[in-house]
């Protein structure tokens, strides 16, 4: 610990932040004095913006409450409730150490105006909320005068960097759990009920032409030129499916919601 002489300043880190690779960026030559996991109760992480949290107003309506939920739990059926709270590392570190540290946090997010803001954290250990070690005050990067509008899904790969991080930090099952529960970006859909429509249909006819007449008259070479027709046709269908799935869906659960808000 520092003395009571030097100040430091603390600063919480979440999210993608937290995957080992990214946290060692972030950190780079840093030498902090002290860490702990810890969750605040006036944030909760949204994913209408890349993995940045929002701000509690001092009470939650019904309203707010549905509101927030939309944001932080894509694909989780809404239950009432507040998501739980943002956790992550709390870091304390000198001056010169917590600003190079934020300046390297930030440039990870370019495209999106951050700022610093101060929020109450609980820190704990063990992985378990319940053993509680104390109250601290920390900053924390957030969104800077952006408004949070259709809440799309977090995409497979970056929702797979924060599950590793909150993992391989020992955050709280709960909020593991919670995070493993997220339905995230699928941008290639399924093209499976496209291609077991069209080979339906190519099967229907060859039943009735080849199969069938192959049977009843026993035709078997007449058969074998259907089947033979029908393994060249399935290989032409799966060809042209696969030329045309990336226009077959956005990918987003939430899509017709999206639309109907980019067109308000």
């Amino acid at each position: 610990m520092a003395t009571a002489a030097e100040p430091t300043r603390c600063l919480l880190l979440y999210g993608a932040h937290l995957y080992p690779a990214k946290l060692k960026t972030v950190l780079g030559d840093a030498q902090p004095l002290s860490s702990s996991t810890a969750y605040t109760p006036d944030a909760f992480l949204a994913f209408s913006l890349p993995g940045i949290p929002f701000l509690e107003p001092c009470y939650a309506t019904a309203l707010y409450r549905r509101w927030v939920w939309e944001r932080c739990c894509p694909g989780m059926e809404y239950t009432g409730e507040m998501p739980p709270a943002l956790e992550g590392i709390i870091y304390e570190l000198r001056p010169s150490d917590f600003h190079a540290v934020v300046a390297r946090a930030c440039e990870s997010i370019p495209t999106l105006p951050t700022d610093l803001v101060t929020v109450s954290c609980t820190r704990y250990t063990d992985g378990d909320p319940a053993k509680t070690t104390g109250d601290v005050e920390a900053s924390m990067l957030v969104v800077k005068g952006q408004a949070h509008e259709a809440g799309l899904h977090p995409s497979l790969s970056y929702l797979a960097l924060i599950v590793r991080g909150a993992h391989l930090n020992t955050l709280s099952r709960t909020y593991l759990a919670h995070l493993t529960l997220l339905r995230p970006f699928d941008p290639t859909p399924s093209p499976k009920p496209l291609l077991a429509s069209l080979i339906r249909l190519l099967l229907l006819p060859s039943f009735l032409f080849f199969h069938l007449p192959a049977r009843i008259l026993g035709l078997h070479g007449w058969g074998r030129v259907g089947s033979w027709l029908t393994g060249r046709s399935v290989g032409f269908l799966r060809a042209l499916e696969g030329r045309v799935k990336g226009w077959t869906g956005s990918g987003y659960a939430n899509e017709g919601r999206v639309k109907g808000t980019a067109g308000m």
